[in-house]
Parts: structure tokens; sequence; C-alpha cells
């Protein structure tokens, strides 16, 4: 069975394996994550009728977003890694998006700018191509910011978090039809199973002018 992480925002957790979702726990509104990751993960354990040693590894979202809550979940595994020898992998929130993105079309080598929502009019930004991330992660305000320029390689993710934003429900509008993604920490279901072969340590993304 492996464990999904993502304190990036709040605090979500997926036990799975290849064939099914055994529970999912998601709560957006936790700030205290160090206080609560580790009850959390064990209640979900015994509701499930499992323990740690049920876990085969453990996977981290890395980033970008709360600096608190992904050291947290970074250290917890760590923690595991050394108790349990659990083997831990880490992705982005932007590799996760461009693999998904990736399997749902014919053409891999797309360019793609993808937006995050991070707060307020905020994003998290990024630009792949050929399937690689050739830019820093930086955040990006949409009031300073013209869409229009990505308008036909716009990736806006996140969306549940911002929806009531009128500004941010305008460009969801007029791009909606081709470029909008919905995370999910259930996807690393699919992108763990073709996307990285080398498990290792992860480490936060350090978003430019974010700390």
């Amino acid at each position: 069975m492996i464990l999904g992480i993502d304190c990036s925002e709040g605090l979500n957790l997926i036990f799975f394996d290849k064939k099914k979702i055994f529970y999912k726990y998601k709560n957006n509104k936790i700030t205290n994550t160090s206080e609560v990751l580790v009850t959390k993960v064990e209640n979900s354990l015994k509701k499930i009728k499992k323990n740690y040693n049920n876990i085969s590894k453990i996977i981290i979202i890395n980033g970008p977003g709360s600096f608190t809550g992904i050291r947290c979940s970074v250290t917890f595994a760590k923690m595991m890694k050394i108790s349990l020898s659990i083997p831990i992998y880490g992705y982005t929130k932007f590799e996760l998006v461009n693999f998904f993105l990736n399997s749902k079309s014919k053409n891999k080598n797309i360019k793609k700018s993808i937006f995050l929502y991070y707060q307020g009019e905020d994003f998290f930004y990024t630009r792949y191509e050929n399937n690689k991330c050739i830019s820093k992660p930086e955040i990006l305000n949409i009031s300073q910011y013209n869409f229009d320029n990505y308008k036909n390689d716009l990736i806006i993710s996140d969306n549940e978090l911002f929806f009531d934003n009128p500004k941010i429900k305008k460009i969801i509008k007029k791009y909606e039809t081709k470029s909008i993604f919905d995370y999910k920490l259930e996807n690393i279901m699919e992108l763990d199973q073709f996307y990285f072969q080398k498990k290792y340590i992860p480490q936060p993304i350090y978003v430019k002018n974010f700390f």
C-alpha cells in the first residue's frame, strides 16, 4: 500500500495501491499540520484496519505551496524511511499537471504555461516545453499579467480553491474549454506507475518571492 501526502495547502492524504484507493482525507483549512499530521495518518490507518508496516512507499507533493506544510510532510516521510525503511518519493504539482495532460494528449511535446493557484489573485507559474520544465517557478499576479499571451498553451489548476474570485472566474470562463485542470492528489496513482524510476528524498520547492 502506498501513502500519498500533500501538505502544500492544508492536509491531503491518500492510501492506495495499483488497483484501488483504500482511503482519502482532505482538509484545505488545516494550518497546524505539524501538530496533526501523525495523528491523521494513524487515525486513517485505523479506519482501513492497516498499520505502518502495510505501507510500502510514501509519496510527497513537495511544492509549490505552504513552506511549513511541505517541510512537515518531508520530515515525516524521512522519519518513516529511517525507522521503517520505507522508500520515499517526491513529485511537484507542476510535474503532476504536466504528466496528467501528457497522458490525455497525443502530442507529448506541446508547450504548457502552468498556473497553480496560491492565494488572492496570485499564482505559482512555470513553463514546460518538449516535456521539460524550462523556467524556475515564480509567483505572478493576474492583475499584472496578460493571460492572452498564453492563450494557446495556458493551463490553470487548483481551480476549486479560487473559483469565487470574480477576476479569476472571468479568466476561467474564457479558457475553460481547453485549459482547466482540477488538481487532485489521486492523480499520483497514474504518475507513480509511469514517471519516476528511482526513489529519492524529496526536497521542497523554493519559489522566488514566496517566503
